[in-house]
C-alpha cells in the first residue's frame, strides 16, 4: 500500500465511524484518496479517474476532544457515494469537510504534505 503521508483520518485515536464500522481516510501524495474498512479489512483507493463523492449533508458532526488544546473540536457529516453501493454518511472532523468534499469535486490533495502533526488529522 502507498505509504500515507498527507492527511490521514482520525477521530481521536481511532477513525471515522459510520454504521458502528471503523474507516480510516487518507490523502496521498498521489492525489489518491485512501479509504480503510478496519472491519472487512480491506483498502480502497481512489484516484482522480475514479472519484466517490463526498456531499456535505449540512449536519452536525460529533465534538471531539482536543488534547494540544484540552478543548473540543466540531464534527460534521458527509455523505459518502460510491457508485453501485447505498450512500453512508460518516461523521468526521470538521476540518475534513472542505478537503475531502473539494477532492471528490477535482481538487488536488496531493498538495497536503506530511507528515502531519495529529492536531491537523481529520
Amino acid at each position: 500500500m502507498e505509504a500515507i503521508s498527507a492527511v490521514t483520518a482520525a477521530v481521536g485515536v481511532g477513525g471515522i465511524v459510520y454504521v458502528g464500522r471503523p474507516l480510516w481516510v487518507a490523502c496521498t501524495t498521489q492525489n489518491r484518496v485512501l479509504i480503510f474498512d478496519k472491519e472487512a479489512e480491506v483498502v480502497r483507493a481512489y484516484d482522480p479517474r475514479r472519484r466517490p463523492r463526498f456531499v456535505d449533508t449540512g449536519k452536525e458532526g460529533t465534538k471531539r476532544t482536543n488534547p494540544n488544546r484540552y478543548s473540543w473540536d466540531a464534527g460534521g457529516i458527509v455523505s459518502l457515494e460510491i457508485p453501485g453501493e447505498e450512500p453512508l454518511e460518516i461523521d468526521i472532523h470538521a476540518a475534513a469537510l472542505p478537503v475531502l468534499i473539494g477532492w471528490s469535486q477535482g481538487q488536488d490533495v496531493s498538495r497536503l504534505a506530511g507528515p502531519v502533526p495529529p492536531s491537523m488529522t481529520i
